[in-house]
């Protein structure tokens, strides 16, 4: 194109025009319009002959825009210049994945030298921590891997929750937190599905509410309703609904992203002294998505969080669960009037479980009693064990199924 002063005016309405006509709005911007303007032309492209601009057409495809100055008056006065469009969406899209790629692998690094730092500390600590590094370092992998199932069972709520409630009501304790009980009394007692997953999901997300409340109550709630046109056709089936709130620091919106991301921690500084992995939740989804469910978050920042999610399970029998935390509380109260009636630090006994947190729970109810306790998490490991030694007594969880061919074995020797 090439002007002078008297056509200036029409040649700008032209660009205009054809500005609007080949990119789309989007893309649109006072900069734009700034550098096709040719009032001020000559003062803005003095030291160069050429300006690149990347936009959209209106069928959102990515065009590289370019502005050239072809011919200049002796004066150094733009006499003409070029509009050259080129079709890079191909190339656009292709480089803006690569470069997501690589954001994505430098924000996974960072995330993994920070999990690396936290599990240097935590292997520095003893006892039950570290079991719960390793523990949640297998399943990941497993995962991962492909190789984590789902085992149905027919198991008993009530035993779940009582198991969930010792634990966490211990933990609460430590830090001085009210633990709130609203479990449904009409809920079934008996269902079929896997309750070791269930146990793990719900025990994540207990442990997580504890950890990250400083003052307050963390309330634990277990509900269902009746499930209809279940897709595999089997009858009786229904919903189990379990939420867990706190009134903990809350998630700040910014940082839900990080909430289920492999060995990211929210707010890594203000919980640097908070223990944990990075994992946990990354599993807790993982396993609902394998599960058929999801985990719903709802937060408000500085007042607290709920986490909850509900399971698809049929019933084996309708009989109610019925007041539960009255029942719990009155064994409470009973345990607390309790006292070990004998000690027996020469007594050597082996404890046959499959879930860690049973076996967690064993040997704490027996710590006054001073009786040495040894475990094993499975059929083989027992065998093992007590091939090598001689047990005054072995407790053996008769659920496990390594651990019933034991003992079809020993009855038919």
């Amino acid at each position: 194109m090439s002007w002078t002063g008297n056509n200036e005016a029409g040649l700008q309405r032209a660009i205009d025009h054809m500005i609007h006509a080949i990119i789309d709005e989007s893309c649109i911007d006072d900069d734009l319009m700034e550098a096709v303007q040719m009032s001020t032309i000559n003062e803005r492209m003095r030291d160069t002959d050429l300006w690149t601009r990347e936009v959209m057409n209106p069928e959102r495809q990515w065009r590289r825009g370019r502005l050239i100055v072809s011919k200049r008056e002796p004066d150094g006065r733009i006499a003409r210049v070029l509009f050259l469009t080129e079709d890079i969406d191909r190339e656009k899209r292709d480089r803006d994945r690569l470069i997501d790629m690589s954001e994505r692998a430098v924000a996974a690094n960072e995330a993994k030298s920070s999990f690396l730092s936290n599990m240097s500390h935590e292997i520095r600590t003893p006892g039950n921590t570290l079991l719960g590094l390793i523990n949640d370092i297998l399943d990941f992998s497993k995962i991962e891997a492909g190789k984590m199932e789902i085992l149905p069972v027919e198991y008993d709520l009530s035993s779940v929750i009582n198991d969930l409630v010792t634990m966490i009501q211990t933990r609460a304790d430590e830090k001085g937190l009210l633990l709130k009980l609203e479990i449904s009394e009409e809920i079934p007692k008996l269902l079929y599905r896997d309750e070791v997953r269930i146990k793990q999901v719900a025990t994540n997300i207990l442990t997580n509410a504890v950890k990250y409340t400083e003052k307050g109550s963390v309330t634990f709630c277990v509900d269902y309703e009746k499930a209809e046109g279940d897709p595999a056709g089997e009858a009786d089936q229904i919903f189990l609904r379990v939420a867990v709130k706190d009134t903990g620091i809350g998630i700040k919106e910014a940082d839900m992203g990080k909430l289920f991301s492999q060995f990211d921690r929210i707010e890594e500084t203000r919980n640097r002294k908070i223990e944990g992995t990075g994992l946990g939740m990354n599993i807790t989804v993982k396993l609902l998505e394998m599960m058929g469910s999801s985990l719903e978050v709802e937060s408000e920042y500085g007042a607290g969080s709920t986490f909850s999610f509900r399971l698809r399970q049929r019933v084996v029998k309708w009989e109610p669960l019925g007041d539960y935390e009255a029942a719990y509380r009155a064994a409470l109260s009973n345990r607390e009037k309790y006292q070990e009636k004998f000690t027996a630090p020469d007594a050597l006994v082996l404890v046959v479980d499959d879930t860690p947190m049973n076996l967690t729970v064993f040997k704490s109810l027996l710590r006054q009693t001073q009786v040495q306790i040894e475990t094993a998490e499975s059929g083989e490991e027992a065998i093992r064990l007590a091939a090598g030694k001689k047990y005054d007594m072995i407790f053996l969880d008769h659920m496990m199924p390594a651990a019933g061919l034991t003992r079809k074995r020993r009855r038919s020797a």
